[in-house]
């Protein structure tokens, strides 16, 4: 009995301490708006159509969630673990995601304008027709991503890896201080 009572309160505490409140709201109805999730344990999360506008998801993982058309605009996601997630048409207009890990990830469709995603990881990551205008894209590793018809006006690709990356169809790209990049998509 006693085992039970410090496992409960145990448990008790890891939610207060990741935001317990906001993360039973979050579960419970789709929105956390300005939510406090940082460090919570969303891991295969069905989270499609959520509302996590503003929310503070640093470091928080999100192996395998789906959040598909999610409104993820202007959230920290920086740290997270978003590896393997669906992304697919969410809107992730001026969130942060330094140092993130989106290795797997499908962000098709997805609205990335003016994110920054410093130092991120989308190794095989699935860009297909993503809008990524005027988004750091510094020191990213891009190797194996799928970037066929995404728009990159005035994205920052400086030392961003595109090692076999799929660039075809590529919009309004500027590839000057990006590594690995094909002669072919290189300006003159």
């Amino acid at each position: 009995m006693l085992r039970y009572t410090y496992l409960s309160i145990l448990a008790l505490l890891f939610l207060t301490a990741c935001g317990g409140n906001d993360l039973k709201k979050l579960t419970e109805t789709g929105k956390c708006m300005k939510c406090d999730l940082s460090g919570a344990d969303l891991t295969n999360s069905k989270l499609s159509g959520s509302n996590l506008r503003y929310a503070n998801l640093k470091m928080a993982n999100l192996y395998r969630a789906n959040l598909v058309d999610s409104n993820l605009l202007n959230a920290n996601l920086s740290g997270a673990n978003l590896r393997d997630a669906d992304l697919s048409k969410a809107n992730l207009y001026l969130a942060v995601l330094i140092d993130a890990d989106l290795d797997g990830a499908n962000l098709a469709l997805a609205n990335v304008e003016k994110v920054n995603l410093d130092k991120a990881s989308l190794v095989g990551a699935n860009l297909t027709r993503t809008i990524l205008i005027g988004t750091v894209l510094t020191n990213a590793n891009l190797s194996d991503a799928n970037l066929s018809g995404a728009d990159l006006s005035q994205a920052n690709l400086i030392d961003a890896n595109l090692m076999n990356a799929s660039l075809d169809h590529v919009m309004n790209a500027d590839f000057t201080g990006a590594l690995n990049v094909p002669a072919a998509y290189l300006k003159d």
